[in-house]
Order: structure tokens, then sequence, then C-alpha cells
């Protein structure tokens, strides 16, 4: 099976958990989960900075699955999809990995006013 992170077929699906979180083990790049959240914050970049962007992307999740060995993608660490992840997986969220690239993110939504 193709690799999520390195493309390479050195890739194997270990197991499926509930809310589309995936176990993944890859000979090239080490072990890491998947959340559902985090790719499409992926699809969401790509589609803002454009395809030219995703070589660059995916060099640094590779990285960081390779200096690591063991990653949670996750979407917000503060509450991932799945707590029974072994303790020496670290969590890594997709704004990690943006802001290794030099991009910042500038959140400009607002509270809501009702009821105030």
């Amino acid at each position: 099976m193709s690799c999520y992170v390195c493309g390479l077929d050195k890739s194997r699906l270990v197991e499926e958990l509930p809310l589309l979180v995936r176990h993944y083990v890859c000979e090239n790049c080490g072990e890491y989960y998947l959340e559902p959240g985090f790719r499409s914050y992926v699809e969401t970049f790509l589609g803002r900075y454009g395809e030219g962007e995703k070589e660059k992307l995916f060099k640094e999740i590779e990285a960081t699955v390779k200096r690591n060995k063991k990653v949670y993608f996750v979407t917000d660490f503060r509450h991932p999809l799945h707590n029974d992840i072994p303790d020496d997986f670290i969590f890594v969220e997709f704004d990690d990995i943006f802001s290794k690239l030099g991009y910042t993110f500038d959140d400009l939504s607002s509270g809501s006013d009702y009821g105030s």
C-alpha cells in the first residue's frame, strides 16, 4: 500500500480505529496514526497554496515521522479522537508542520455576539 507520508509502497494499515483514525507502519519512514481532521487540513492547505507546495509539505511531514519514529497526527492535541495511543507516540498538529514551512495561521474568526 502506498504510504500517505512518503508515497512509497512500503506501508501497511495496522488498524482502523473508530472515527476513521488509521494506524500505519511504513518501512521507510516509521509508524503513525492519522486523524481525518489532519488530512482535511492538508487538503485545505493544498487548495489554498496550490499543488506547488505539496512536495515541500510532505517532505516536512515525512521528516517529522522519520525524526520521531512514532507520531500521532492529531487535529487538536488537547482533544485527540483516541486516548489509547501508546505513550511513546508524540502528538503533531497541522500547525506544527505549517509553521515549520514559514506559514502563519491567523484565526480571524470572532466569537458570537448573540445573547450578550
